[in-house]
């Protein structure tokens, strides 16, 4: 993996950055340097993991990493000393996390970056940290216990830690006052553009977690029987949720009960939510994966030998009848939720939000898509072209 190369390889330069360098030695620098100091040890700890596979391990560390970092930099460039000699005395801060973080912000005169990764992602960390569902859900793959994190995964996880490391050199060149080291991070900066900070404005894990987040929990739910009024005709990326596992047959419903959301499809819509998820996915007038794939769930089959002489041998379709007891089915069990935006503006938002939801209906993308499913649908083929 080329990033876990190159974040190595920026921690390399750092030590040698940082190697030698003196500061003035008071409170403030001294408990901030100590911090920013650990910060960089936590992304070795993290890369030294995930080079090993020890994924569980590696993303516990992700909100130490992250916390470390904001009380560091407010501790060096917010607090007053009365607020240093308090930490130093008691070992606690007067600030809450999220004070702290507004003020770095502000004093820095950064973007908010690192408030949408605490509004997008500090649950999940701290998932990871304290062993939740999170931390969980990535153990389990089909029916066996084993690490279920892919490539992407921690990609992202990488791009926070190179976001972080280089942050943290910046700091501690500006603790030192070495001033002849700006064309190094200049020149660092260069260098990780062209292989970390790739996404639009640098946000590329932001907006797939909010996004994510939107589609799993934060959207409106909305009955899919109010589909045609709510939909609106623009692109976006939408979900489909069941309103109870046990109105699926097994092993589908077994499964589901056995996750922390009844979320079963994510998809996207690159022109219009209306006529992909409506039109398609929920009424069937034009092929769609999910109604082909609910459709045998539920028990229905093709007419006998639709296929035949059909220039797509895929897109089965069911009879008339059928069509509208599904249709029926689906408005009385099912609700979505949309998320509205141009998705060109949002690459592989779709596969990271299938990849860390695991939806029972999707196959592509899907690292645990279900063998039951594919043997449905194959049989469905097989009906529809008389074989």
């Amino acid at each position: 993996m080329k990033t876990l190369y190159n974040i190595q390889k920026l921690l390399s330069i750092i030590d040698q950055e940082v190697d030698g360098l003196e500061f003035s030695l008071n409170n403030r620098n001294m408990v901030s340097g100590a911090l920013f100091d650990i910060v960089l040890e936590h992304a070795k700890a993290i890369v030294f993991l995930l080079e090993n596979q020890f994924h569980a391990s590696a993303y516990a560390l992700a909100r130490p990493l992250f916390e470390g970092f904001v009380r560091a930099t407010w501790i060096q460039n917010c607090a007053v000393d009365d607020e240093v000699e308090y930490f130093v005395i008691n070992d606690k801060f007067k600030l809450n996390f999220g004070e702290m973080l507004e003020l770095v912000e502000a004093q820095k005169e950064w973007p908010n970056t690192l408030t949408q990764i605490k509004k997008n992602a500090w649950n999940i960390m701290n998932s990871y940290t304290h062993g939740g569902l999170q931390q969980i859900s990535r153990r389990l793959k089909a029916e066996t216990i084993q690490s279920n994190i892919d490539d992407q995964e921690i990609e992202e996880l990488i791009k926070l830690v190179t976001y972080l490391s280089f942050l943290s050199l910046t700091e501690i060149v500006g603790i030192c006052k070495t001033p002849e080291k700006d064309k190094v991070l200049n020149d660092i900066y260069e260098w990780m553009s062209g292989w970390c900070l790739t996404d639009k404005s640098d946000r590329g894990l932001i907006y797939k977690e909010e996004i994510s987040q939107l589609l799993e929990k934060e959207a409106p739910l909305h009955s899919a029987s109010a589909a045609e009024s709510v939909v609106p005709h623009s692109p976006g990326f939408y979900s489909i949720f069941i309103d109870d596992p046990a109105n699926l047959p097994c092993p589908y419903c077994t499964i589901l009960q056995g996750r922390p959301t009844n979320l079963i499809y994510i998809g996207i819509a690159t022109k219009s939510l209306q006529k992909r998820l409506v039109e398609q996915d929920l009424r069937h007038k034009s092929p769609s994966t999910f109604f082909r794939g609910i459709g045998p769930i539920l028990g229905f089959r093709p007419p006998r030998g639709s296929l035949i002489g059909k220039k797509n041998q895929n897109n089965y379709k069911f009879s008339q009848e059928d069509t509208h007891l599904i249709i029926t089915w689906i408005n009385e069990h099912l609700s979505i939720r949309l998320v509205t935006t141009e998705t060109s503006e949002h690459p592989n938002t779709e596969e990271f939000a299938i990849k860390r939801n695991r939806p029972i209906l999707n196959t592509k993308h899907n690292p645990d898509k279900l063998t039951a499913l594919a043997e449905l649908r194959a049989t469905c083929r097989r009906i529809a072209l008389a074989q």
